[in-house]
């Protein structure tokens, strides 16, 4: 018999830089590769998550510069958009509070900073992110201004926390059922579906009276899922209590491979063009001589210094 010892975050984040070859002074060539990003790049992902420790305070930087300030730059923006997935992969609890308050700006702002994520990859940030603050996550579902995909989105990581230990069972339930009571549906039955789901999920055979009433009163989008499906993801609930796969109908969960998990991204995400330099530094990077070209001394057919095995110009230099 072994005994096994815990590893911590952090201590798996050294342990991948120091097999990558990467230390600390790689952070910031890091995030302006992860700012020119156009499409998932798994080196450039696997390497942002080792270096997190690394890179994390100026995506905190970026993270409120980009909600106090409407103005930010398509760069600056295309950073937050990867920024905020690498923040959920290292499953930094920290970023919360910054997550809930862009989720709350404007809904053509979120849509700029994050877009087609706010219905495919959002339910794993918030989850990848929370930091036990139900309450802030509930008041965000609540709100009726709020776009409706984003709040199923929240609905659905509520849904998936609750199922995962880290919000109280009755806290959640009090809240669905309220949800009911206070009819804070929308009128084309989209965030009811979303409900629905997350009573179903969770096996709740005490919402299921509220659930059929809300079916009835057409408070539910009947064309995404009707009463007699529900009844099977409730009783499929109890069939596989522990099986976290009957989440994936609704994106919930943690990310487990960021690089597959945005392999959708295909264009710029979300500006449509990015400058070819870094003449103006922005609040997020360290000083620009620092950034500007921190491999200046490799050549162009000289080995990566990332490891690969690669020449420069075929890796890191495209």
């Amino acid at each position: 018999m072994t005994n096994e010892v815990a590893t911590s975050p952090q201590q798996a984040r050294a342990a991948g830089m120091q097999a990558l070859g990467l230390t600390p002074d790689d952070g910031p060539i890091v995030l302006v590769h992860l700012a020119a990003m156009t499409r998932a790049d798994a080196l450039v992902l696997g390497r942002a998550l080792v270096l997190y420790d690394h890179i994390a305070g100026e995506l905190h930087i970026l993270l409120a510069q980009v909600i106090d300030e409407p103005d930010s730059t398509e760069v600056e923006e295309n950073l937050m958009f990867w920024g905020i997935h690498v923040m959920a992969g290292a499953r930094d609890e920290t970023a919360f509070p910054g997550l809930m308050r862009l989720l709350s700006l404007p809904d053509e702002r979120v849509e700029r900073l994050l877009g087609d994520a706010t219905t495919i990859t959002l339910p794993k940030i918030i989850a990848g992110t929370f930091n036990g603050d139900h309450e802030a996550l509930m008041a965000l579902i609540e709100r009726p201004e709020v776009d409706v995909f984003l709040r199923w989105s929240a609905m659905s990581a509520l849904a998936f926390l609750t199922f995962d230990g880290r919000i109280e069972p009755a806290a959640a339930e009090d809240f669905l059922r309220g949800f009911y009571e206070r009819r804070l549906f929308d009128e084309y039955g989209t965030i009811g579906a979303a409900w629905a789901a997350a009573c179903g999920l969770l096996g709740l055979d005490s919402m299921a009276p509220l659930v059929k009433a809300a079916y009835e009163e057409g408070l539910i989008d009947a064309s995404v899922s009707d009463y007699d499906e529900w009844t099977r993801i409730l009783a499929d609930a109890h069939d596989r209590p522990t099986d976290v796969a009957r989440f994936r109908d609704e994106a919930a969960g943690y990310f487990e491979d960021l690089y597959v998990e945005l392999e959708w991204v295909a264009e710029p995400t979300p500006a449509d063009d990015l400058p070819d330099s870094f003449d103006d530094e922005p609040a997020w990077l360290p000083p620009i001589e620092t950034v500007r070209n921190p491999l200046r001394h490799v050549g162009r057919n000289d080995p990566c210094p990332c490891g690969s095995g690669k020449k420069y110009k075929k890796c890191c230099l495209t």
